[in-house]
């Protein structure tokens, strides 16, 4: 798992006051992660976490007060991963109303973003009460896509358009993760086709008069 630079202090029982304990947080939230993306948020358990961090129960105790506060945590770390990276992609982002450009560029980037953070589409899946802040983010560009290019779409209508577009693209990485290279490709051909119709269909239905 990629190591992040942020820790999620905030979200920590007590602050790590050595080196040596802000790896063993780091440690945890990696067995979080792996426990996600290879059970789901049934195989979550502070037993499971323990065993796949090597640490002892009452040890993660001193940095967590409970699961609830140990998934809060990874949800922090993930976030500021992804703001990071995704204003790094988002300066490339294309602003005309070329919709084959910008969604050849979202699908691409987004599968980048998630390729580095491979537990996004399962906090999506499985903690959906806490990722509404990873949802913005990842539905900004589509969010600015169509303010700019469909003008008279109402904001609640467009908010429920990017969630369904994120969606979409969410369910594909899922899918593309079961499968070889060529069934991946068609997956990510398909994705495209149908986001640039939603998009065009918005666009056309909502110009400003």
């Amino acid at each position: 798992m990629q190591k992040r630079a942020n820790k999620p202090n905030a979200t920590l029982r007590a602050r790590p006051q050595q080196k040596r304990g802000e790896l063993r947080v780091d440690l945890i939230l990696d067995a979080v992660e792996k426990i996600l993306i290879d059970e789901g948020i049934s195989g979550l358990t502070l037993t499971a976490v323990a065993s796949r961090s090597g640490s002892a129960v009452g040890s993660m105790y001193r940095f967590f007060s409970n699961r609830e506060q140990i998934i809060e945590a990874l949800v922090v770390r993930l976030r500021t991963s992804l703001e990071r990276d995704w204003a790094e992609q988002m300066r490339t982002k294309p602003y005309s109303v070329d919709t084959e450009a910008f969604v050849q560029w979202y699908t691409t980037n987004f599968r980048l973003l998630v390729e580095r953070h491979p537990v996004f589409p399962a906090v999506v899946r499985h903690l959906s009460e806490h990722c509404q802040p990873l949802e913005q983010l990842a539905m900004q560009p589509l969010e600015e896509f169509l303010s700019v290019n469909a003008p008279a779409m109402p904001q609640t209508k467009r908010a429920v358009a990017c969630r369904l577009m994120l969606a979409m693209a969410t369910d594909s990485l899922q899918m593309c993760g079961k499968l070889g290279a060529i069934p991946q490709k068609y997956i990510w051909e398909g994705l495209r086709i149908a986001l640039s119709l939603l998009l065009r269909g918005y666009i056309s239905q909502n110009q400003s008069s």
